[in-house]
């Protein structure tokens, strides 16, 4: 209800409901009661159809049963998989992917030349799978049908020798792509933990895409080393020649249950961006930590030596379970792809064994997840808001609080912000630049601490000046 609302203002207001059922369905809204003369009634409600009901939709989750120890550090982990045709006609061409180099790691040892595939009826199975390389199709598409509401299941054991694996959690995460009338590819998705493709029931699997833990427990008792890390743009800054300064932070974690040494830390910059750049300011590191900078680190301009940002000592070491933000800066001018991507790799060692692994996008460290770092230029002097990427809540100085830059004077913003599931965490108009990672929305046990991970945000100027800006950002701590 609004008592009153002024001459050429507008209200924005939002609705968030579950659908419980199938068929079209069509949400109106409707302007009513008003107390006064309306001679235009043809614009007083307006409609919008929520979704295709002869659309096509399939979902997909997965499980994985009880590893089953062989042999020291060799398990037959057996999984198995559900796709479900959740929409509104047959779906045929059906195919799921499922790369098992990416759950286990490259050095995982597997057991199997082929892996056998078993499935209900209406699949037809590919006698090729191994799980790696190129072969991780484990259906043929051409004989893969699936009717209106019918469910099928694909199962499988892998043997696999993780005697050498830096890993010590493991996670796996399959897709699905389909098509009717033999277009494949027209729907798709990424398999959610468990035997629900749609565990919040709103229709729609494609916002759960948890990956499915394998639980392995490690039989022998032996000490265990291994590294992870990840890489985000925290900031940008346009300069006046139309160069930009832009500033990576790092996340390196020893993953293990012991301390390792000769940690390094490379980026080949020139590997990916060329030579246009320069390194600007100084590099920083978190308080505490006992690893040291390179001070010569360039990204490989002068020499390859100085790749690497850390100063790889064998006399230092790095405790289990620490970890360590690494923020630099680069200057670079954009060519005409504008965008350049980025990638880092940290290494150690322990027991005379390299551990190494190569950096995902963002802040939140995912084994397996070898996605590079890639920051896209504005396309147009058009300049907007300039929104952090993340979050480093290591008490460092650095990236301690959300910053959002390039804002007009005599304009103020609302933020809000959003997990996983979409619940709004938090929410701050005329936003200051004061965040620090805590809930004010919603349930809150305990502290306001917002849990390490990935968040949406919606950035936006209530008088309609600035566009509106909506992206991810991570938190880490």
């Amino acid at each position: 209800k609004f008592d009153k609302i002024a001459v050429g203002d507008s209200v924005v207001f939002t609705v968030s409901a579950k659908m419980t059922k199938t068929g079209l369905i069509v949400n109106s809204a409707e302007v009513f009661k008003l107390d006064q003369v309306d001679n235009v009634l043809t614009n007083n409600i307006a409609s919008v159809q929520l979704n295709d009901p002869n659309g096509e939709m399939i979902g997909l989750s997965k499980i994985c049963g009880e590893p089953t120890l062989i042999s020291q550090g060799v398990y037959d982990v057996p999984f198995t998989i559900y796709v479900t045709n959740m929409g509104q006609t047959d779906i045929k061409n059906i195919q799921v992917v499922d790369n098992l180099e990416k759950a286990f790691s490259r050095n995982a040892g597997f057991k199997q030349e082929l892996i056998t595939v078993t499935a209900d009826s209406m699949f037809k199975v590919n006698p090729g799978y191994t799980g790696r390389g190129t072969n991780i199709n484990l259906l043929v598409p051409e004989g893969s049908t699936l009717k209106k509401g019918q469910r099928g299941k694909v199962t499988f054991t892998v043997r696999v020798d993780l005697s050498l694996v830096n890993a010590i959690d493991f996670f796996n995460q399959a897709e699905v792509t389909a098509g009717p009338g033999g277009i494949a590819g027209v729907c798709k998705d990424l398999s959610n933990t468990g035997t629900n493709p749609d565990p919040d029931n709103d229709g729609d699997p494609l916002n759960n895409d948890e990956p499915t833990r394998i639980p392995l427990i490690f039989q022998n008792t032996s000490a265990r080393g291994t590294i992870g890390c990840a890489l985000a743009v925290v900031d940008t800054l346009k300069q006046a020649n139309g160069s930009y300064n832009i500033t990576y932070m790092s996340v390196i974690k020893n993953l293990g249950n012991v301390a390792i040494t000769g940690v390094t830390l490379v980026d080949s910059l020139t590997s990916f961006i060329g030579k246009n750049y320069s390194i600007v300011g100084k590099t920083t590191i978190s308080k505490g930590s006992t690893l040291k900078l390179n001070p010569k680190f360039d990204g490989g301009l002068s020499n390859a030596a100085n790749a690497n940002i850390l100063l790889p000592d064998s006399s230092l070491t790095m405790a289990a379970g620490r970890t360590d933000t690494i923020t630099f800066t680069i200057n670079v001018m954009p060519d005409s792809t504008a965008k350049i991507s980025n990638q880092v790799v940290a290494s150690s060692n322990i027991d005379g064994r390299k551990i190494s692994d190569y950096s995902n996008q963002g802040l939140v460290i995912k084994i397996g997840d070898d996605a590079v770092t890639l920051l896209t230029f504005p396309t147009s002097e058009e300049v907007g808001m300039i929104v952090q990427g993340g979050l480093s809540l290591d008490g460092n100085g650095v990236n301690d609080t959300w910053i959002i830059k390039n804002i007009p004077k005599g304009v103020t913003i609302n933020v809000e912000v959003y997990n996983r599931w979409g619940h709004k965490v938090y929410r701050k108009d005329a936003y200051d630049n004061s965040w620090k990672g805590n809930a004010t929305e919603g349930i809150r046990f305990g502290n306001d601490d917002l849990p390490d991970g990935t968040y949406f945000y919606r950035v936006y100027d209530p008088a309609g000046k600035l566009k509106t800006q909506v992206g991810y950002l991570t938190i880490s701590r």
